[in-house]
């Protein structure tokens, strides 16, 4: 069967129908009370026309036929008779959502009854268990449940059977279908509240724990502002800029005086080399004079490079001291307020969003609200129709 050619029959209902919650979590019972009428007249159908289906797609008429009558829904919450239809919109009312609109913010259950994961829920009712061979054909067909119409403050269910007993029987386990849907709704809300009272302390440990590396970091921060000759990133970055310039140029120059003792060095050991060479061949003699005064300057130029390598090494130090606080001011200004602190706000609003989402729940379990039960009979009365299905 396509399901184009069922879209006729098949009635699609809104969770929040067929789902409930009860009062002090006791669960859910059908009324044993029901009581069966049989109605006066002849349903008829078409097959093509009424049924959108053929002979082939229903493979057993029924013969009987089920009216019931289930209380409307407060606004917004009307049953879609449409296959597979999505609803999401925003709350009807203003201002602070009520109860009502709590589910409103994402797409809504649908319930198919030419589904075979919803047949078979049927029949796997108590009540089915009573089905006649033919009832349970005509239910796997997906025919067995359909909606015509109905007033403002109701909605029309029609039922199908085989039989005037199967008829009774298919009523019951269409009600103890909602039912169940209703238990599961019930079980769905106990269990968001056990996952939110697991989950809030878990998130007050992280917010904890997120606040102590917060405080750690402001400790820190507050401490090297006590270092340093400015109190907003914006003096740091300049500064950092300054000692940047002052480092490059110092480091420059520092290569230079490294370069210039190098050579003087090398020049004195050539001068070494040449007045001991000479000393072994002549003895002292005028060049020793001029060679050991030439040593006397280069190793006193030697010193005073040597002085001043160390002042720039110095140089050096202090500004990439002076640069590193400065860096450490700005990248612990940006990390407490561009990640701590919005990691702790963040840990904030989870957790506040679990306590409200507790309450909200805490608030459906204590006093559910009325289209959120099982939807009753009203009268408490079903009509049992002949029905005739013409080819």
């Amino acid at each position: 069967m396509t399901s184009s050619s069922k879209s006729g029959l098949t009635v699609v209902l809104i969770a929040l129908f067929v789902c409930s919650l009860v009062y002090a979590n006791e669960p859910n019972v059908v009324d044993p009370e029901l009581k069966f009428e049989t109605g006066d007249k002849v349903w008829i159908f078409d097959l093509e026309s009424d049924l959108k289906s053929t002979v082939e797609m229903l493979p057993i008429k029924p013969i009987y036929g089920v009216k019931l009558l289930l209380p409307a829904l407060p606004y917004g919450y009307y049953p879609q008779f449409r296959k597979h239809q999505s609803i999401s919109r925003p709350p009807r009312s203003k201002g602070k959502p009520t109860p009502s609109d709590r589910d409103w913010n994402v797409n809504k259950q649908i319930i198919d009854y030419s589904s075979d994961e919803v047949i078979n829920a049927l029949l796997g009712t108590s009540a089915a268990q009573s089905f006649s061979a033919g009832q349970r054909q005509l239910c796997k067909s997906g025919y067995t449940v359909t909606h015509y119409g109905g007033r403002r403050d109701a909605y029309d269910i029609s039922l199908f059977a085989v039989s005037e007993e199967d008829a009774k029987a298919m009523t019951m386990a269409f009600l103890e279908f909602l039912q169940k849907e209703a238990d599961k709704e019930l079980k769905f809300w106990e269990n968001e509240q056990k996952r939110l009272q697991q989950e809030i302390p878990i998130q007050e440990q992280k917010l904890k724990e997120a606040e102590q590396k917060q405080k750690a970091l402001q400790d820190e921060y507050n401490e090297l502002k006590k270092q340093v000759y400015y109190s907003t990133t914006a003096v740091a970055r300049e500064t950092i800029t300054e000692m940047n310039k002052i480092l490059q140029t110092t480091i420059i120059d520092q290569a230079s005086r490294q370069a210039k003792i190098m050579a003087i060095r090398e020049f004195i050991a050539k001068n070494q080399a040449i007045r001991s060479n000479n000393s072994a061949k002549q003895g002292s003699g005028h060049n020793d004079i001029d060679r050991t005064a030439i040593l006397q300057k280069l190793e006193q130029k030697l010193v005073d490079e040597t002085i001043e390598l160390r002042s720039i090494e110095a140089k050096v130090s202090a500004v990439s001291s002076v640069l590193a606080r400065a860096k450490k001011f700005v990248n612990l200004d940006h990390h407490i307020t561009k990640n701590v602190n919005r990691s702790v706000g963040s840990h904030h609003a989870r957790l506040n969003d679990l306590k409200d989402g507790l309450k909200k729940v805490e608030s459906v379990l204590a006093d559910p609200e009325p289209h959120t039960k099982p939807p009753k009979v009203l009268e408490n009365k079903a009509v049992i129709y002949p029905v005739e299905i013409k080819d």
